[in-house]
C-alpha cells in the first residue's frame, strides 16, 4: 500500500496514462514487476559486485536514477482543470481538499479507515519475524532470507491474479478478502511447524498485491482528475502514519511479550478491518468502472 510521496505520486499520475478499464491490470502489472525485480536484482548486484566491483555497481545505481527522472521529464501532460464534473470539493491546493473528498465518498472512506486500521498493526511482523525463525523453527536468523523468497515468489504470483480476481468482485470486496488471508497467514506464522510457516509466507506474499491493486484502483476510479494528486497524498499519509508507528509499537513490544501475541494481534486486527469493511453499506454491490 502507499508509504512514500513517490508512490503517491505514481498513482495519481496513472490514470491520465492508462484508460480507465485497464487501471486494474496496469496496478497488477505494476506490483508483479516490483516484486519480480526484488527477487532478481539481490542475485544480480551479488554476481556484479564480484565481478566489477562496489564502485562501479554505485554508478550503475546513479545511472537508474538519472534515467528515470530524464524519462519523467519527458512526458508531456495536460493540466487538469480547477474542478471536474462531479466532484464535490474544489481542489485548493491544500491537503484538506483530499481528505475532505475522501471522507466525503462512502466506499473511499471506509477502505482508508479498514486499511490504516489494519496497517496499525502489519509492521509488528517486522519484528516477529526473527523469533519465528529462531524461536519457532529453531534456525538460524539467516534463515529468514528463505521465507522472505517464498514471500516474494507468493507476490510475483498475487500480482498476476489481482487483475483477473477485479473483474469479478470489487475493490473492496478484494481487500477484505485480502486482509481475510492475511489472518490466515499470521495464525499459520505462529506454529512451528516448517510447512506451515511456509505456507503463511506464501499466502502473505500472494495477498499482498491485492491489497496494494485494489486500494490504489479504488481510488483511481473514484477521483476526478482535478483531485487525484490531493487524495493520493492524503492517502498515503494515512498509510504512513499508521506503518511507521507500527514498526516502533512491535519492535517494544517483542521484548516483553512473546511473537506469537503480536502475530495474533495482527491477525485480529486484520480480520476485524476485513469485517468492518464488507460491512459497509453498498460495498458488495459497489463495481465503480
Amino acid at each position: 500500500v502507499i508509504t512514500d510521496p513517490i508512490t503517491a505520486a505514481q498513482s495519481a499520475l496513472l490514470p491520465a496514462l492508462v484508460p480507465p478499464d485497464l487501471l486494474a491490470e496496469a496496478n497488477g502489472a505494476q506490483q508483479t514487476l516490483n516484486q519480480g525485480l526484488r527477487l532478481i536484482t539481490p542475485l544480480v548486484g551479488a554476481g556484479l559486485f564480484t565481478v566489477i566491483g562496489a564502485a562501479a555497481i554505485a554508478q550503475i545505481d546513479a545511472g537508474t536514477f538519472l534515467v528515470a527522472v530524464v524519462s519523467l521529464l519527458m512526458l508531456r501532460l495536460v493540466p487538469a482543470p480547477a474542478t471536474a464534473p462531479g466532484n464535490r470539493t474544489r481542489d485548493d491546493g491544500r491537503m484538506a481538499a483530499g481528505f475532505g473528498f475522501i471522507w466525503g465518498e462512502p466506499v473511499l472512506r471506509a477502505i482508508l479507515l479498514a486499511l490504516g486500521f489494519a496497517i496499525l498493526t502489519i509492521g509488528f511482523t517486522e519484528s516477529a519475524s526473527f523469533s519465528v525463525v529462531t524461536v519457532g523453527l529453531h534456525h538460524s536468523a539467516s534463515f529468514l532470507g528463505v521465507l522472505i523468497t517464498v514471500q516474494g515468489v507468493g507476490a510475483v504470483l498475487g500480482g498476476l491474479a489481482a487483475a483477473p480476481l477485479l473483474k469479478r468482485v470489487s475493490e473492496p470486496v478484494l481487500l477484505a478478502m485480502g486482509l481475510g488471508c492475511v489472518t490466515l497467514s499470521m495464525l499459520a506464522l505462529t506454529l512451528p511447524d516448517l510447512v506451515s510457516v511456509l505456507a503463511g509466507m506464501v499466502v502473505a506474499g500472494f495477498v499482498s498485491p491485492w491489497l496494494n491493486v485494489a486500494g490504489v484502483t479504488a481510488f483511481q476510479r473514484r477521483t476526478p482528475d482535478a483531485m487525484m494528486g490531493r487524495v493520493f497524498g492524503v492517502f498515503g499519509l494515512a498509510m504512513m502514519i499508521p506503518q511507521a508507528a507500527s514498526i516502533g509499537i512491535g519492535a517494544a513490544l517483542i521484548a516483553v511479550v512473546s511473537y506469537r501475541v503480536l502475530l495474533l494481534v495482527v491477525a485480529v486486527t486484520a480480520a476485524t478491518a476485513a469485517v468492518f469493511l464488507i460491512g459497509q453499506p453498498g460495498v458488495r454491490r459497489d463495481r465503480s468502472e
